[in-house]
């Protein structure tokens, strides 16, 4: 008997697959030469900026200045 496993995406991760995930949103946001905090929160949806911060920093694809308040690419 050959036994077959089926993995199917949560509603979650059907809407990552279709528009990406909140990190790839945060960082996308970024312009090169970095962005305010109020700025960045502006231009996306509060659970994206909340999930994409916590993912892209830990991820170390964004850095915050808190001195600055400047959000910068890594």
């Amino acid at each position: 008997d050959i036994k077959r496993e089926t993995l199917v995406l949560t509603e979650e991760g059907e809407t990552y697959a279709a528009v990406g995930s909140p990190e790839i949103h945060l960082f996308m946001a970024i312009p090169p030469e970095g962005i305010s905090r109020e700025a960045l929160e502006q231009r996306l949806d509060t659970s994206v900026f909340k999930i994409g911060c916590a993912q892209a920093s830990k991820l170390k694809w964004v850095e915050y200045d808190k001195k600055k308040k400047i959000f910068s690419r890594q």
